[in-house]
């Protein structure tokens, strides 16, 4: 039996945490072993007293819980600051992300340290991103209000970037009425790249707040799917294909959201930086990349934290580039993102090899093992052999 660690979460602006003490509970009543970090949940709203009501045994620093845990359960990628804690003995399940080049030196200590590395976001079953795919549902809607946040609150006064008083109160009020639309706060026009559940959220959230939407979608039956789901829901969003002119869309639009996901690799480049050029020369842009964590789908994309979210790029767009934003929801996205991977965590806290019978899916979440970096998209990514 794995003993589970929940470390605090270190990624600037994170206020998720691995599991809530609900889940802790569940664990504790079937025999596993919890390790709690001190203050772990309380920025997601969960005091250390819940979790040691719970049955979990609170630990007070990383080193100790890295030390006396062999499962650690966690919500993004370990930073620097944890890489010395990595041991063969750790297996980690979280959202890792290595196919961006941000998280390049991440998957040379994943190697050397011989740990095992699954990624929520390449669990698959059955075409669908299990566990990614809540948390998706959560950025997509939250992607459409920073549309309409940023285009009332936020602007660019020679160069420098100037938030309105009220930026702080709006975004406090958008996220207690999640998920509904934002009403005051009209985008104007918005293109949306990908018709994923990111996407497709984004796009009926951002109509409902009074926007005029388009959304670029490559397959034929994807898109037939939103043409029809859009009309049911009396949502009017323009759904097109990459080979309609698009461009002029791009170059109308005054928001352009991407949204565009590939399991496991780097996201596509859609917007490149002729494109992104040409179009800005028509109209300056808000972009907000949510493929950011995996390189983005539009040219020039970074990350960026909830404390310092935007930055301009060379041609003048005001760029959105937080890699969390289901953060934002905290004790919402901790409860759904437990919810998703609760039976896994049991399942691999038993066993390993068992876990993997039982749900096959699990194998194609394992990025790191035993030294040898397994996922063909991330050594495709950092150039690195495969095994």
């Amino acid at each position: 039996m794995e003993i589970v660690g929940i470390p605090k979460e270190r990624k600037p602006g994170e206020t998720r945490v691995g599991l809530a003490p609900s889940g802790v509970k569940s664990l504790v009543r079937n025999g596993v072993y919890v390790l709690v970090e001190r203050g772990a949940g309380e920025h997601s709203g969960f005091k250390d007293p819940e979790y040691e009501k719970a049955g979990a045994l609170i630990v007070s620093t990383p080193r100790r819980l890295w030390k006396g845990a062999t499962l650690i359960k966690k919500v993004k990628e370990p930073q620097p600051s944890e890489y010395e804690f990595i041991q063969a003995k750790h297996t980690l399940f979280t959202f890792l992300h290595l196919a961006s080049q941000e998280n390049c030196e991440l998957v040379h200590r994943l190697m050397k340290s011989r740990a095992t590395a699954i990624a929520y976001e390449t669990v698959v079953k059955q075409g669908e991103n299990v566990i990614l795919n809540p948390m998706s549902e959560i950025a997509g809607v939250i992607a459409a209000y920073f549309a309409g946040i940023l285009t009332h609150l936020v602007e660019a006064r020679s160069g420098e970037i100037v938030f309105h008083s009220w930026y702080p109160k709006v975004l406090a009020r958008a996220m207690a009425d999640y998920p509904k639309p934002l009403q005051g706060n009209e985008p104007g026009k918005v293109l949306v790249l990908g018709g994923g559940r990111v996407g497709s959220r984004a796009a009926e959230v951002a109509q409902g707040m009074g926007g005029k939407v388009a959304l670029v979608e490559k397959d034929r039956a994807k898109r037939e799917f939103l043409i029809d789901a859009f009309m049911k829901q009396k949502v009017f969003v323009n759904v097109i294909s990459p080979e309609e002119d698009w461009a002029a869309e791009l170059a109308q639009s005054d928001v352009v959201i991407g949204a565009v996901h590939v399991h496991g690799e780097r996201a596509p480049l859609i917007v490149t930086e002729e494109m992104l050029r040409r179009a800005s020369a028509e109209k300056r842009k808000i972009v907000i990349d949510v493929a950011v964590d995996q390189g983005g789908n539009v040219f020039g994309s970074h990350s960026t934290t909830l404390d310092q979210p935007v930055y301009l790029d060379p041609f003048g767009n005001l760029r959105f580039g937080v890699a969390n934003i289901p953060s934002l929801a905290r004790g919402l996205a901790t409860r759904e993102l437990e919810k998703a991977t609760l039976d896994y965590t049991q399942a691999l806290a038993e066993d390993r090899d068992l876990a993997l019978k039982r749900f096959p899916e699990l194998a194609g979440g394992i990025n790191v093992l035993e030294g040898k970096l397994l996922h063909e998209a991330v050594a495709q990514a950092h150039q690195i052999k495969s095994a």
